[in-house]
């Protein structure tokens, strides 16, 4: 693995300094670039480096092209415990998975360096773990029902007003207007969450910071509406595709309760898969939109038990919508289930309370 890495520095964090004396700048041990072990200027001494760092002394090499620590403490079990993790999950999915290395460069009794294992190495979820995001979801709304409900209102209120205030092309204008609400709906969700308030000035220049992405999740989130139209199209034909496209009221009759409830049902399918991890890494984490889609894609191939079961909780409930309007209710808040999701699937981390996002007022961006 040292071979392979382009530059790498390895620092003997253990000196110490008394109370109230500045620290002292950590010596450089070890330095290899492109492979080649490089010392330090004027050392020619036989014994550098002062300790062997190697496959013999710190690497054991695993079936699998897997590495285990040998020379950490904390970071030794922490390691040991995710391969035993990922190796049992392994043995229940009874797929094949590729494991990232672990490596420890451990220098007297202090770990300089830990590379950990990504949790986007997890295969095969069982269904159950959908039962987990939505009583996590049941658990944050609880906290604050009142502004979770009206954040999570805000761009159906959007919609509704676009597409009655502009009839024949307000349903268009919603598909890619709504999008950019519900992006600054989620900043707001976020800082209501982690920092218990809503900052609706913030998530504004959070979302600015985004920019770039905007208009790539504008045309995500209209592709969701474009498949149903084209589920329409097939179920019902032309003229109920266009009636259900510009919400013409002459055009309306075309449309069945079974025929619509099956095309708004139809739109969970590319919701899970292009959207359901996507939107929040983008908006909360600034993840380019093509890396975000990407991952997303990987986890539901990855993982179909649990995915696949989300998108028919999603689909079932868009479905019964079309007979019992009183449902919206219940679809609202149903936003905070992938927020859940993100927290659980990307891990715990500084910036919020169960991942790596940033907040609101948080510089730095990506790139689609």
């Amino acid at each position: 693995m040292l071979q392979a890495l382009a530059h790498m520095q390895a620092f003997d964090n253990g000196v110490e300094a008394a109370r109230g004396k500045e620290l002292p700048d950590s010596a450089v041990l070890l330095e290899m670039v492109d492979g080649a072990l490089v010392t330090p200027d004027g050392a020619t001494s036989p014994r550098w480096p002062p300790r062997p760092i190697g496959p013999s002394r710190c690497l054991r090499p695993r079936s699998n092209a897997r590495l285990r620590p040998r020379c950490g403490r904390g970071a030794q079990r922490e390691a040991i415990a995710a391969q035993d993790h990922a190796r049992n999950e392994a043995a229940r999915s009874h797929r094949p998975r590729s494991l990232r290395p672990v490596l420890t460069i451990q220098v007297g009794s202090r770990s300089m360096s830990h590379v950990s294992v990504s949790k986007m190495s997890r295969l095969g979820w069982p269904a159950g773990r959908v039962g987990r995001w939505l009583r996590e979801a049941w658990r944050m709304f609880r906290r604050a029902p009142a502004r979770l409900y009206g954040l999570a209102a805000l761009p159906m209120l959007v919609e509704i007003a676009l597409q009655l205030g502009w009839p024949g092309g307000g349903v268009i204008a919603s598909k890619l207007v709504v999008p950019l609400c519900s992006a600054w709906a989620l900043l707001m969700i976020h800082g209501v969450l982690t920092a218990g308030r809503a900052a609706p000035g913030a998530a504004l220049c959070a979302l600015w910071r985004i920019r770039w992405a905007l208009p790539a999740l504008a045309l995500l989130s209209a592709s969701v509406f474009a498949f149903q139209c084209v589920v329409m199209l097939l179920a019902a034909g032309p003229a109920a595709a266009m009636a259900f496209v510009t919400a013409d009221a002459d055009g309306m009759s075309a449309l069945t309760r079974p025929v619509t409830a099956l095309a708004l049902a139809a739109g969970a399918i590319p919701a899970t898969a292009l959207l359901f991890f996507a939107v929040t890494r983008i908006v909360l984490d600034q993840v380019s939109v093509r890396d975000a889609v990407s991952e997303n894609l990987q986890l539901v191939l990855r993982n179909p038990r649990a995915l696949l079961g989300w998108m028919m909780v999603n689909a079932g409930l868009l479905f019964v919508l079309v007979y019992q309007p009183l449902v919206l209710l219940i679809l609202l808040p149903m936003g905070l289930v992938a927020y859940a999701a993100w927290r659980d699937v990307f891990g715990e981390g500084p910036g919020r309370e169960g991942g790596a996002a940033t907040r609101p007022a948080a510089s730095g961006q990506g790139r689609g």
